[in-house]
């Protein structure tokens, strides 16, 4: 897609009273993924020529979360939260000398698609208008804005909940506050938004009957999903937005060839990419960054995160993948196996009850049951890296204190702790002698 005549204002200034909470509104997660950055996500594939975006609460906390990843950003600061209308007004000074299309946007929208924004877009350029507004409708409006239409159906405007009268609130079809505007239009009417309501704020809504009454052409889209584009104000709006989410995920993954064997306890992260022919078991909890070839298997009540799957890899059940972990072809992750920066190399088994910290570990190697793989030097902090090569088999019960290496088609006996590197084709073991007293336990006398 081309650059567009476009420009993206995202308001991110608000605190998070609603959420009961310190941290900012738009620093909460949907899928692991702050709401501001599935807005911005959303929008970015527009390729717009400009993004401003409008910071207040912990305003340097929002600024770095985005520059992480869009660092072409503008940012403005809205020092005091006098309403939508003002925010936008504090961008007015970062958009001299763009002209075309600026699309406001709210920080708290998680669910918005690139679909739908380009559908504004494209809806508010064919049409020729000079503001485009999404609507939705709702089954119980609340405090949401009601949509006034005139009896062809025209756009009237938008009252604000806490200033329409009794019959207004009757009203379902609702404002988003998500707008197109033409350049000329948001710089012409913007400031002359005024604050004469119950809330005294300045309203960016505001903007229509002056627009409409100077003649403008304002057109309107609905979108069905009202969820898509209301945004999460509150921990009830958030989660509801959660299930939404990944309800949708589940759906597509389902289409996709993926088998769910109980889809609605899957959880998804945002980034989480699945091939067709991977069958997921119940209770499945991706964190962020897996990655799922074709022919693998995660079996139930399995956690993994920042984990590569390859084909005909099997997890689980209960087993625990961390962040660096990398299952090659047919290598095995059994039963309360916990890995974390680990390599599994083709064919490599861990069947149950380990813990693979740092580990390097070839193909065809069999890790036994129990083994551990100390990694960390709590007194220096550091983390050192065990490697066991191609062919090696590690007893169960063992412990291997890195750094260490055990050489190819090596094997080390049941109950050993290996500080040592073990030679190719070697046996190591450690021989703490088993001591016996015979006669050490006294039998309990009775009526004792």
């Amino acid at each position: 897609m081309k650059t567009l005549p476009l420009a993206i204002v995202v308001l991110a200034a608000g605190h998070g009273k609603r959420m009961k909470s310190n941290l900012p509104k738009v620093l909460h997660k949907v899928a692991h993924r702050p709401l501001v950055m599935r807005v911005l996500d959303a929008a970015m594939p527009l390729q717009p020529e400009k993004v401003v975006a409008i910071t207040g609460f912990e305003a340097e906390m929002v600024e770095e979360t985005i520059t992480t990843e869009y660092p072409k950003t503008t940012f403005v600061r809205q020092t005091e939260q006098l309403g939508t209308g003002h925010a936008v007004l504090q961008a007015l000074p970062s958009l001299k000398g763009f002209e075309g299309t600026v699309m406001v946007l709210y920080g708290d929208a998680p669910l918005l698609t690139t679909d739908m924004l380009l559908t504004l877009f494209e809806t508010h350029t064919a049409d020729e208008n000079d503001i485009t507004l999404i609507t939705t409708h709702v089954d119980e409006p609340g405090g949401f804005g009601r949509v006034l239409r005139a009896d062809d159906g025209d756009y009237m405007g938008t009252i604000e909940a806490k200033d329409a009268t009794e019959e207004q609130l009757e009203i379902t079809e609702v404002s988003s506050c998500i707008y197109a505007f033409n350049t000329n239009v948001l710089k012409e009417f913007l400031p002359e938004v005024k604050n004469a309501n119950k809330q005294s704020e300045y309203y960016l809504n505001s903007i229509d009957a002056m627009a409409l009454a100077a003649g403008q052409q304002m057109g309107t889209i609905t979108i069905d999903e009202s969820v898509a584009v209301l945004g999460a104000n509150s921990r009830i709006e958030l989660a509801e937005a959660e299930v939404y989410y990944q309800d949708e995920r589940r759906d597509e993954a389902l289409e996709n060839g993926v088998t769910l064997l109980d889809p609605q306890t899957v959880y998804f992260s945002w980034d989480t990419e699945i091939e067709p022919d991977v069958t997921i078991g119940p209770s499945v909890y991706f964190g962020p960054g897996v990655k799922i070839s074709s022919g693998a298997e995660v079996k139930g009540f399995s956690h993994i995160e920042g984990t590569t799957l390859a084909a005909g890899s099997t997890v689980g059940p209960f087993a625990r993948l961390r962040n660096g972990t990398e299952l090659q072809e047919n290598a095995h992750i059994g039963s309360f196996v916990e890995t974390k920066k680990t390599i599994m190399g083709e064919g490599a088994k861990a069947g149950r009850l380990s813990y693979l910290g740092d580990g390097e570990i070839g193909a065809g190697v069999n890790i036994g049951a129990g083994t551990i793989f100390a990694n960390y030097n709590s007194n220096t902090l550091a983390k050192n890296t065990t490697t066991v090569e191609d062919g090696a088999s590690i007893g169960a019960n063992n412990t291997l204190v890195a750094p260490v290496t055990v050489g190819k088609n090596a094997f080390t006996a049941g109950g050993s702790t290996i500080r040592k590197d073990v030679p190719p084709e070697s046996l190591a073991f450690t021989d703490g002698k088993q001591k016996t007293k015979p006669g050490f336990i006294k039998p309990a006398k009775k009526g004792a």
